[in-house]
């Protein structure tokens, strides 16, 4: 199609909706088209904006301002995008250049809002006539010739500045084959686009519509201009999607299918069991993983400050043991989640960072998959292999909800709604039998406290187990999974049980109550003065959240006795394993969260015996054989391991001769 007659086409469209675009104009500097009406009523001029979009719009703003009499310039945003347009962003090839294209995905990376030149003035020096000269992406044009004759040496007077910034918009887990890698297109945001201070639009982790052009850019090389083009979109609109315009698609039928489940009598029996259905056994711990799938409800308090609906996960596990297949299923499982690995993931890259632009001289800030996993979970493999410092990154995300940047020029705070299933492996490779479990986790207690669950998977020898395995193992090709349910079924049903938001009961609050309570009654003192406290009172939080997880599973608007007695249940099982206190017979929370008292008493015991012994050293330095051959009443582990734990303090320094005091 011809200038011509595209410019014809412009003309009969404008004249005819003269009426509806001052109407609009009256309300903002701003026309809305809708491109699905204009699809159904007007195909021809459809087709012209879909094939020569820049040439359109152009048009449509010089005669919209010249017929309306306008004296500022027009803005036209294209809505209510058909499918037509839509492109998964790894299919957008040549034939799409210059073209209307529609995506979705995830935004990943934001830059700095810079400013773009769109029109010079210049003044002709020999007879002063002025000319304006529009702006494209590249170098400053200049005019190239006046009416007088002359070609150069205009003098510059004033230019058009229009905010601009640029977009990494990345493929969404769920729109690509599993194990693919995502692929990301740049986005040009201009003008109003950039505002981020009315709609949460330009922020790393939001799930997003982009509607726009596609144009193309020469790379440079250090060898000159590369023949190879660059692609990228010119935003037309940037919508912000919810989760519920970024859904599975239900039909009549599955929803009736999920509702029986729902209220069959081993609907949690039959979710658990679906999880990872090639990994034998782990009923708990796959009973604690469903309910982190489900989650709990979000409550704002008078204060305004607001509780975490997130479920946090740790399994610790000898190798070998499936931690890892559980971790990738249940990061498939929803919708935007992300599988890591700790090992080759630093804090930073985890969560997110900032780095310097390669557009403008400013910074970009770029999301880890802890703010592109927003709203879902986030699996952390080998979570053991990562630093302290980059462990403690992910206290913020885990505890409120937010990841809040401080660097350069970049000042803001992102959504990290992400539920953190985090695997590792014990300190010494595999569990010892002698000693406290918690001893054996090479994660600070500060990191621990965080979690709602905990498990240790060891690989005992058991003759009827190891029988078991090997034939689910061997016959697991040819297998009929009829009970368990299809994961395709299940990702549904997670979604559909997100629009409950049950109510605490009050037969359900007086039993959790209760509970608290009474475990709070068993507080004692110490040998050394300190409490010995059972439970806390993030303990009761994470009973909430199991009990809202457990009534949101059952697709039930209030949480009921039976959803508490289940929460609860989960709680004894988690401190039983963790929290119990041989030597004082009783829980004690600080084993997990803290420093707990019978691990107190034996760095009061082993500071104290250095203390007596460290005259007898030159250096003060006390051997390890000495300070083991002196301390009869504790095992060797419980010696070995309190005096990492005063080394990781910094009580004891290790030296060529052995332990002395800081």
């Amino acid at each position: 199609m011809d200038i011509d007659k595209i410019e014809e086409l412009v003309k009969e469209y404008v004249e005819f909706n003269r009426i509806d675009f001052t109407k609009q104009l009256k309300k903002a500097k701003m026309i809305n088209l809708d491109m699905e009406e204009l699809v159904e009523t007007d195909t021809t001029f459809a087709e012209a904006l879909e094939n020569h979009t820049s040439e359109v719009l152009f048009l449509l703003k010089s005669l919209i301002k010249e017929r309306l009499d306008l004296t500022y310039s027009v803005d036209i945003r294209l809505n209510n995008i058909p499918d037509v347009y839509h492109q998964e962003i790894r299919d957008i090839r040549a034939k799409h250049n210059q073209k209307l294209i529609h995506i979705k995905g995830i935004i990943k990376q934001v830059s700095d809002v810079d400013h773009f030149i769109t029109r010079i003035k210049y003044e002709c020096p020999s007879c002063g006539t002025i000319i304006e000269v529009n702006q494209t992406e590249g170098d400053i044009k200049t005019p190239s010739k006046c009416s007088c004759g002359r070609t150069s040496n205009f003098k510059k007077l004033d230019w058009d500045l229009v905010d601009f910034q640029v977009l990494e918009v990345e493929e969404s887990p769920d729109d690509i084959e599993s194990n693919a890698m995502p692929r990301k297109i740049r986005v040009i945001s201009k003008a109003g686009l950039c505002d981020t201070t009315k709609v949460r639009k330009n922020i790393p982790g939001t799930v997003v519509s982009v509607v726009g052009i596609l144009k193309e850019k020469l790379k440079d090389t250090r060898k000159g201009i590369s023949t190879v083009l660059g692609k990228y979109i010119e935003a037309n609109n940037i919508f912000v999607l919810s989760d519920e315009e970024f859904d599975l698609e239900i039909t009549d039928e599955e929803r009736e299918e999920i509702k029986n489940i729902a209220k069959s009598p081993d609907a949690f029996d039959r979710i658990s069991h679906s999880l990872a259905p090639s990994i034998f056994g782990y009923e708990r711990i796959k009973r604690a993983l469903a309910l982190q799938l489900f989650g709990g409800v979000k409550h704002i308090r008078a204060d305004k400050t607001a509780t975490r609906e997130n479920i946090h996960g740790l399994l610790i596990g000898d190798p070998g043991t499936g931690k890892s297949i559980m971790l990738r299923y249940m990061a498939g499982l929803t919708p935007r989640g992300r599988f890591v690995s700790g090992k080759g993931a630093s804090g930073v890259g985890l969560t997110a960072t900032v780095v310097r632009s390669d557009v403008s001289n400013g910074w970009d800030l770029r999301a880890g998959p802890i703010v592109m996993a927003n709203g879902s979970i986030c699996a952390i493999d080998e979570g053991d292999k990562m630093q302290d410092e980059d462990r403690s990154n992910l206290h913020e995300c885990m505890s409120i909800g937010t990841l809040t940047i401080s660097k350069a020029t970049i000042q803001a705070t992102l959504p990290a709604r992400t539920s953190v299933l985090m695997g590792a492996n014990p300190k010494y490779s595999r569990f010892k039998n002698d000693g406290n479990l918690v001893a054996q986790i090479n994660l600070p207690s500060s990191l621990l406290s965080r979690f709602d669950f905990i498990y240790a998977i060891k690989d005992k020898p058991n003759e009827k187990g190891d029988r078991d395995i090997a034939n689910k193992i061997l016959s697991d090709t040819c297998e009929n999974y009829e009970e368990v349910m299809k994961p395709e079924l299940l990702r549904k049903y997670i979604f559909m049980s997100k629009q409950y938001n049950p109510k605490m009961s009050d037969e359900a609050a007086k039993i959790i109550s209760e509970f608290y309570v009474e475990l709070r009654k068993q507080t004692k003192e110490a040998d050394d003065g300190s409490l010995i406290i059972p439970i806390t009172a993030r303990q009761l939080e994470s009973i909430v959240r199991f009990s809202e997880a457990h009534a949101r599973l059952k697709l039930r608007k209030v949480v009921g006795v039976s959803d508490a007695k289940v929460a609860i249940q989960m709680i004894k099982d988690y401190l039983r394993e963790f929290g119990y206190d041989d030597k004082t017979k009783s829980f004690d929370i600080d084993k997990i969260t803290g420093t707990s008292s019978s691990t107190r008493g034996r760095m009061d015991t082993v500071l104290k015996t250095v203390r007596q012994l460290e005259d007898n050293y030159a250096d003060k330095a006390v051997p390890y054989t000495v300070i083991e051959a002196r301390l009869t009443d504790m095992t060797p582990m419980e010696i070995e391991q309190t005096i990492y734990m005063l080394n990781r303090h910094g009580d004891l320094l290790k030296s060529s001769g052995g332990y002395r005091r800081t």
